[in-house]
């Protein structure tokens, strides 16, 4: 697994606003991930699947793991996981985005239990 920079979050412009992670198509497996994340209003993005799945240690080996075993060769599959759509080092806007969460996974077009 590649060392990745850490990733700098933009303050959500909304308190009803939520990211999504958009994964990139890749005909590999264990190619490189490639995402990009999006801020769009809770109930507004019609599409996208949430991801539960176990959090281990470390956190990244395992949500690594399910993004590539959910990872399509050629369309950019809409996601939604807590661990990187909330920034994880702000209390405040975890405070924020947990009481979102039933919405979240309401919203979701299904939600996907990763279990490794």
């Amino acid at each position: 697994m590649a060392v990745v920079p850490e990733y700098e979050y933009q303050d959500l412009l909304h308190t009803d606003s939520i990211r999504i992670l958009q994964l990139q198509p890749s005909k590999t497996h264990h190619g490189d991930l490639h995402i990009e994340l999006i801020e769009v209003k809770l109930g507004e993005f019609l599409e996208y699947e949430a991801i539960s799945y176990v959090w281990g240690e470390p956190i990244t080996r395992n949500l690594d793991t399910a993004l590539r075993g959910l990872r399509s060769e050629n369309v950019v599959r809409n996601l939604w996981t807590d661990a990187v759509c909330i920034n994880q080092m702000s209390m405040d806007e975890k405070a924020q985005q947990i009481p979102l969460m039933g919405g979240i996974y309401k919203f979701a077009n299904c939600v996907l239990a990763w279990l490794g």
